[in-house]
């Protein structure tokens, strides 16, 4: 048993000590023991038989031998040598154990005089009624001469003067029929493993050894779990309940300790829902607005387009035109082209009054404004919108005609006149590498610039990173040619 859960152990279950402490030994004398017990008793008393007691370890072997001595000093007629041998054990050394018991003097190193005094020391106190027994554990440790010895001791005398002799040994180990002849001298005795009721015995015996009245504070189930477990074996029901009750004890205490800490966790998820829940309504009541996007002046364009696009802007503030929604089309990498710096143009002169009036009928709107949604919306996938009035029709740029469906270009600006248009891919350093189509808007005619051909969106929006600070203060966006081939004119 683990010694940091004992004194939970043992309070928890209400005990003075433990029931099953490696010093506790309790022989459970219920069933086939109890018949063992009784009749090593008798032939103790009365047989002239050298009796061997065998048994596997665990099955309680030695707490069968204490019994049985405690039960042999209480006659009181008997007087009895116990002890456990061990290895290094001799012949001389088990003779003077017996004769210092029975108050015997022997001579040192004569291994027959000890013999024949230990004999002749017995038979005249047997005339008085008195009986020798001797009991050896742990026989199994002796040598073969020792045991020759206790044969001799044993052997020829009177059924009615004999020497009590019991040896307890592990099953197995020695042939004691090797050295006590005849074998009809010897009478071996097995110890067995417990039954299912004989366990609940064993329980409750080592429980009441130790003060507990109440009988086992098993239930059932768990005795009968402890029985299947341990095979009956009394050394691992011993194991296997200290290692249950230690069980019980660890999650008594574990119980106590752990609500605490369930109360935290309560009041942290409490705090954490009233949080979010306070977020969710803030970000519900804040207003949601679709910021349109508005022209920007390019000191690249012409001093006429700048100031079209100036007039236009005025007439264009309180209107925001319906954004076209894209559908996604699937990406083929081919090279990226990217896009020369374009160098500042020259100013023009002052337009007259012709240019003038030419510019004014030029109407500039801006690129298509694109929604602004909360950052963690969940997108909604669209069927591409198709506007009713706007046409198309692709201008300028052979590439532009060649390109795949599949791929994406990147807008650049939209303007009404087709003159304007031109004039803005004219003023570029490659103007061969730009293409403009038609369509309409807000049922007016609409110039609209790209340039390039990329196979994926991933590549174009790279590509717009790398166009030269004129292009990108129009603010370019990414769109599938295939969507812009919707549009167009046949």
């Amino acid at each position: 048993m683990n010694p940091a859960y004992e004194p939970d152990y043992l309070e928890f279950y209400g005990l003075s000590k433990d029931p099953f402490a490696a010093d506790t030994d309790v022989f459970c004398a219920v069933g086939k023991r109890h018949d063992v017990l009784e009749q090593l008793i008798h032939l103790n008393q009365f047989s002239h038989l050298a009796l061997i007691v065998l048994a596997p370890d665990g099955y309680g072997k030695t707490t069968l031998f204490n019994v049985l001595k405690k039960q042999l000093l209480q006659l009181g007629v008997v007087r009895i040598v116990s002890f456990t041998a061990g290895p290094d054990w001799t012949t001389e050394t088990i003779l003077q154990q017996i004769a210092g018991s029975w108050d015997i003097e022997i001579e040192t190193g004569d291994i027959d005089q000890a013999l024949r005094a230990i004999r002749s020391h017995h038979l005249s106190q047997s005339i008085m009624g008195i009986r020798h027994c001797i009991l050896i554990d742990d026989a199994d440790q002796l040598d073969e001469e020792s045991l020759e010895s206790l044969y001799q001791l044993v052997a020829g005398l009177p059924e009615d003067q004999s020497i009590g002799l019991t040896l307890f040994a592990t099953e197995g180990v020695v042939d004691f029929r090797a050295y006590f002849k005849p074998t009809n001298m010897i009478h071996s005795i097995h110890l067995t493993a417990l039954s299912n009721k004989e366990v609940f015995a064993f329980l409750q015996d080592h429980f009441e050894f130790v003060g507990h009245k109440r009988g086992v504070p098993f239930s059932p189930d768990v005795v009968e779990k402890i029985y299947l477990s341990t095979e009956g074996i009394p050394l691992h029901i011993k194991r296997v309940a200290a290692e249950y009750m230690s069980q019980q004890a660890r999650s008594h205490v574990t119980e106590k300790s752990s609500i605490p800490v369930a109360h935290f966790i309560a009041i942290g998820a409490l705090v954490v829902l009233v949080g979010v829940a306070f977020l969710y309504q803030r970000w519900q009541s804040e207003p949601k607005t679709v910021v349109p996007q508005g022209i920007v002046h390019d000191e690249g364009l012409s001093e006429r387009l700048q100031q079209a696009v100036a007039k236009v802007e005025a007439r264009q503030q309180s209107k925001t035109p319906e954004p076209v929604v894209e559908a996604p089309k699937s990406e083929i990498h081919t090279p990226a082209v990217e896009p020369e710096p374009e160098p500042e143009p020259e100013p023009e002169p002052e337009p007259g009054p012709e240019a003038e009036a030419e510019v004014n009928a030029a109407a500039v709107v801006p690129p298509e404004p694109q929604p602004v949604t909360p950052k963690n919306a969940v997108p909604v996938k669209t069927e591409p919108k198709v506007p009713e009035v706007k046409k198309a029709v692709a201008s300028a740029g052979k590439w532009f005609a060649l390109a795949k469906d599949e791929a994406f270009t990147i807008q650049l600006l939209g303007v009404r006149t087709e003159a304007a248009i031109q004039e803005f891919i004219a003023g570029q350093n490659h103007p061969e590498r730009f293409a403009y189509y038609k369509t309409t808007f807000q049922e007016k005619d609409w110039y609209v610039a790209v340039t390039g051909e990329y196979g994926s969106r991933k590549d174009a929006l790279s590509a717009v990173e790398k166009l030269p600070e004129s292009l990108k203060k129009l603010k370019p966006w990414v769109r599938p040619i295939a969507d812009i081939r919707l549009l167009m004119e046949p």
